[in-house]
């Protein structure tokens, strides 16, 4: 299946994905810190994706692509799957799983906004009128009153969270439009994760090294629970939430599948009730509404 109805329903099964794994990385960031998290995830995909490109061309990485589409693939990984990831996991660990997605449903708008000069897509009336629902929702919630963190729970102020969470929407946002310029060019979707994600490890790996701490991130992935968790998260999180992700940004407008992922925060809600037995406010229930309603109105017209 293909075409504009499969990236809708490639977005929405993206956000189902990210949804369900946000709460294994809040376990795995009770043991690892946010940096750590993201460079295991950036290493096991890019393993995922070259064992797949090696298995379907032969060759260990895509050389027949062009050398200035490699170059805006890599900065499209280190921008959303290093230092935005980077940003999302520091919301995750301060805020909790379903504050952090709300933060990130700002990359749709962001990047219907940034998409007007980049690929040619302009927002009207009600485009503007989205980002404003966008906004006044995420700020609903975030004005609810938060309740003592639980023990165990990470001690990040809230707002470092909220900084972290605005700051990897952005990160989102540009890194689907330079992945779009980059699927435009016809390059394969294996090809595209594959050099994201190598950028990715490899601009998180020297940071590791240089400051000394690649060993100290490893330490806590020892651990049989704590690995096990980190692997089913990143397969899923980051190896078929990717793949659907980018399936949705190829075939439909990059603001559209934004929007589609971001409706996350909608799955959490029940995720949250059943995973966790956690009490979901009324409040919080219509600033996710607000919110994700926000987004869809950039998108209508």
């Amino acid at each position: 299946m293909d075409g504009p109805l499969a990236g809708g329903v490639s977005g929405l099964g993206c956000a189902l994905i990210w949804a369900a794994t946000s709460f294994l990385w809040a376990a795995v960031g009770r043991e690892a810190r946010p940096v750590a998290i993201t460079a295991f995830k950036a290493v096991l995909g890019s393993l995922a994706f070259t064992a797949v490109v090696a298995a379907g061309t032969g060759r260990v990485w895509p050389t027949t692509v062009a050398a200035s589409t490699q170059g805006l693939l890599a900065l499209s990984g280190v921008i959303g799957l290093a230092a935005g990831d980077l940003c999302f996991f520091v919301a995750l660990m301060a805020l909790g799983p379903r504050r952090a997605l709300l933060l990130h449903l700002l990359a749709a708008p962001l990047a219907a906004l940034l998409a007007a000069p980049t690929l040619g897509e302009h927002i009207g009336l009600a485009g503007w009128l989205g980002i404003g629902g966008t906004l006044a929702g995420v700020a609903w919630v975030q004005a609810e009153r938060v309740p003592p963190r639980a023990p165990g729970r990470s001690q990040l102020p809230a707002w470092l969270g909220v900084a972290a969470g605005v700051g990897g929407g952005l990160g989102q946002a540009v890194s689907s439009l330079l992945t779009k310029a980059a699927l435009r060019e016809g390059v394969a979707l294996p090809e595209v994760l594959q050099i994201r994600l190598v950028a990715a490890a490899a601009a998180l790996l020297v940071t590791g090294l240089v400051s000394f701490r690649l060993v100290a991130w490893a330490a806590p992935f020892g651990r049989g629970v704590t690995l096990g968790r980190a692997v089913l998260a990143s397969l899923g999180g980051t190896v078929v939430g990717l793949v659907l992700m980018t399936h949705s940004q190829g075939a439909i407008p990059v603001g559209l599948s934004n929007a589609l992922t971001s409706t996350a925060p909608l799955w959490s809600v029940p995720l949250a009730i059943v995973l966790r037995d956690e009490r979901v406010s009324a409040r919080a229930v219509l600033g996710t509404v607000v919110a994700v309603g926000g987004v869809a109105l950039v998108l209508a017209t």
